[in-house]
């Protein structure tokens, strides 16, 4: 919601840009929201919502954007993040649990916390700061990351070191 809140303010105030919301949202808590997203998409704000995204549109979704804002509260590991930079992508999040370690390995201006106010500053600085905009990006390129199948060899790596330490 703060995302959205964030928006809403930086169109208020003149600056020019497009959000599109990948994923669904089900449930009573999310019925604000929810009501919110339509609103917003009927007052024709340029805001696209992909509820039922395939893998081809996500792919199509990430070689049309310029960077991901992620400002998650409840992120287990940072995927979202891990999967923009295989991208090439810039993200913009916040340092909650895993997603503060995820980030400093480059490509990711944090922010502190999750108010309306620090993502909206957040997304104009990645809009207007060229210069921070461009480090992002390039750290995002060539940031190494791992494949599944490199995660599955470390894994069967540590099962095979516990079966044998028995």
């Amino acid at each position: 919601m703060n995302l959205l809140h964030a928006c809403v303010k930086l169109w208020s105030e003149g600056l020019h840009f497009s959000l599109t919301l990948i994923g669904s949202h089900k449930g009573e808590s999310m019925k604000n929201t929810i009501n919110l997203i339509e609103r917003l998409i009927t007052e024709n704000k340029p805001l696209k919502w992909m509820q039922d995204a395939t893998d081809e549109d996500i792919v199509e979704a990430y070689a049309e954007c310029d960077f991901i804002v992620y400002p998650s509260l409840y992120e287990g590991f940072g995927l979202p993040i891990i999967e923009a930079i295989s991208y090439g992508k810039p993200v913009l999040t916040t340092t909650f649990g895993s997603l503060e370690e995820i980030a400093k390995g480059g490509g990711c201006l944090e922010i502190k916390d999750e108010s309306a106010d620090s993502i909206a500053a957040g997304i104009q600085n990645m809009i207007e700061d060229v210069q921070l905009y461009t480090r992002l990006q390039s750290e995002a390129m060539h940031r190494k990351t791992r494949t599944w199948k490199e995660y599955t060899e470390d894994l069967m790596a540590f099962a095979d070191s516990l079966s044998a330490s028995k």
